[in-house]
């Protein structure tokens, strides 16, 4: 496979169900298959996932590659390998239960090469099993970083951007955020569409978005997100530290939600103290222009749980 445009990569795990729809979806893209080359990494499925993958590799060997990995190492990981393997000019990233629209590919490639930019973000639909649109989530045309809207799903990614700064996913669980953060860093040549042509499949038994693993096991992760993360800011962006600092309290937030209030009080303060050693004065970092009103609140939030060290009752009130 020589002088492919777009590396589409997809993590699979146990998607058996839905991971045909998903591989239909991106050969009948309407912008040609010899355009791009479509990397499936399966992250040690226990289900047929990779039985569907190799079935398809087979007939579609100058398109298809499939990493068949020896353990699991999650998400993240696995974009990653796809990442190293990837040929591709531009980088598109799919998640195996979702899929596209026929003219997805052709747009989003067309906005990026057309304009010579390095990031292009368009809208998503939710979707549920049966097709219906529960929910549209749609941006307007606009130009530059939108820190309030770093979106992996509906985007395409310019390949020597990531590779010529090591931008990648960190830890297992990786977050999506994260990664297009150090992408703003290094560039605004970006552009958000008003176009929509993802269909994001609320999979409510999903692997890949359910059954969180517990704080204990990705506690790791988040302090290596929020201590690489901060590391990269070779610039001194404090608007960049801000939002790197709520989406690394956000990711946590997330993941631990389910936990009991002992655990989450436990390992909040973890993270705070390890916060307040990388960066003393991450409190009295000014609030961006562009921050919303739910983002003011969650670090407000969050900087006074810090700051009076009430980490007990702050975490009886989140875990309910």
């Amino acid at each position: 496979m020589i002088n492919k445009e777009i590396s589409v990569i997809v993590p699979v795990f146990n998607s058996g169900k839905w991971i045909e729809r998903l591989i239909e979806s991106v050969l009948a893209q309407n912008i040609g298959q010899e355009t791009f080359e479509f990397i499936l990494v399966n992250d040690k499925s226990t289900d047929n996932s990779i039985d569907i993958l190799n079935s398809y590799q087979s007939k579609f060997p100058e398109i298809i590659k499939v990493i068949d990995k020896e353990i699991n190492e999650g998400v993240a990981a696995s974009r990653d390998d796809g990442l190293n393997l990837s040929e591709g000019k531009y980088i598109v990233f799919l998640d195996n239960d979702d899929y596209i629209d026929e003219d997805y590919l052709s747009t989003l490639y067309n906005t990026i090469e057309n304009e010579c930019l390095d990031l292009v973000i368009s809208g998503y639909k939710l979707v549920d099993e049966q097709g219906k649109v529960v929910k549209v989530n749609q941006y307007h045309n606009t130009y530059g970083a939108d820190y309030k809207n770093p979106c992996i799903w509906g985007s395409i990614h310019r390949s020597e951007l990531i590779k010529r700064h090591n931008i990648h996913y960190r830890g297992r669980s990786g977050d999506d955020n994260a990664f297009v953060y150090q992408e703003f860093l290094y560039t605004d040549k970006i552009k958000y569409i008003d176009y929509i042509g993802y269909n994001w499949f609320e999979n409510f038994t999903s692997l890949s978005r359910d059954g969180r693993p517990s704080i204990e096991k990705n506690i790791h992760d988040i302090l290596y997100l929020l201590r690489e993360g901060l590391k990269n800011n070779k610039t001194k962006n404090l608007r960049y530290d801000y939002f790197m600092i709520y989406s690394t309290l956000y990711y946590y937030h997330l993941l631990s939600r389910k936990a009991t209030a002992n655990d989450f009080s436990k390992f909040l303060k973890v993270v705070l103290l390890e916060l307040d050693k990388l960066y003393p004065k991450w409190r009295k970092i000014p609030v961006p222009q562009d921050a919303n009103l739910k983002i003011k609140l969650f670090m407000s939030s969050y900087k006074f749980v810090s700051r009076t060290q009430t980490y007990g009752i702050f975490s009886k009130l989140v875990c309910k």
